[in-house]
């Protein structure tokens, strides 16, 4: 299992799968529950990097949408040039695990 830059596992929690870029994932098995707005402040991101982190991730993870289908839609409606969508879609596209 890989885990993404700026995410955060809870304690004890079982990895199963690939735990993303920005997010926190707890529990047994582990499942992604938010973006790890703490660590992307104290990491210098902006307000917007942020919000655009909650953005995929609820794409990816609250909308019932499938992962092609979260990354056509990030596609569709975000600048995939950024630095936060490009890390994010870099790591789901080498995800062999799933995420978690």
């Amino acid at each position: 299992c890989r885990i993404g830059t700026h995410a955060m596992v809870g304690a004890t929690s079982k990895v199963v799968q690939d735990v993303p870029p920005y997010v926190i994932s707890d529990g047994n098995p582990a499942v992604a529950r938010t973006i790890n707005k703490v660590g992307l402040e104290r990491a210098g991101y902006s307000k917007e990097d942020i919000s655009l982190a909650r953005r995929m991730f609820k794409a990816f993870f609250k909308d019932g949408l499938n992962r092609s289908q979260a990354v056509e839609w990030l596609r569709a409606n975000e600048d995939i040039e950024h630095r936060v969508v490009k890390t994010f879609l870099d790591f789901t596209a080498d995800s062999q695990r799933g995420l978690g």
